[in-house]
């Protein structure tokens, strides 16, 4: 698959049809080419925001407190990431018909990885409340689970990195995960 990072769009209405103009570098040019090239045959292209991916480090240190942390409160670093998704992570609502779609529906959110986590509420057992993975954060929503953690660690007596390193660190994965 080829991908295409472009920072202008514009449609034009020729009455027959719609030009799409796309703002480029210079240095995309041969893959542009390439793309067209290929036009003529039947794809599908898909335009969506640009995001980046996280920054090893960002994650790095995040895992690395959180085995900190499991370590003091005697629990598993993945008990600690779910207590921080729990906690600062996103979140939906949604409403089920019956209490068995919900439950259903719960087992198998729970299925898409560690941070990925539903459950009904007991007093409303339709109502299910479905957490996601960091895996699909963006910089800011991987900030709070990163202070999070961080603030639980110096409640802990645990030393941490100083906030600018750790902004540092979010920046440097924000702008390479696009998010």
């Amino acid at each position: 698959m080829t991908r295409l990072r472009f920072t202008g769009l514009n449609l034009t209405d020729t009455g027959v049809g719609l030009i799409l103009h796309i703002g480029i570098p210079k240095k995309y040019l041969n893959a542009v080419q390439g793309i067209l090239e290929r036009f003529n045959a039947s794809f599908e292209y898909e335009i969506k925001p640009y995001k980046e991916k996280r920054s090893l480090s960002a994650n790095a240190y995040f895992w690395k407190l959180a085995d900190d942390l499991a370590s003091v409160l005697k629990i598993t670093k993945e008990e600690v990431y779910k207590r921080a998704i729990y906690h600062v992570g996103k979140f939906q609502v949604l409403e089920a018909k019956t209490e068995e779609i919900a439950q259903s529906f719960c087992k198998r959110w729970c299925m898409n990885g560690l941070g990925w986590y539903a459950y009904c509420d007991k007093e409303k057992p339709t109502t299910i409340y479905m957490y996601y993975g960091s895996s699909v954060y963006n910089s800011k929503e991987m900030s709070r689970l990163i202070d999070f953690v961080a603030d639980e660690c110096r409640r802990q007596g645990i030393e941490t990195r100083p906030q600018e390193e750790i902004d540092s660190m979010l920046r440097e994965w924000g702008e390479s995960n696009g998010k």
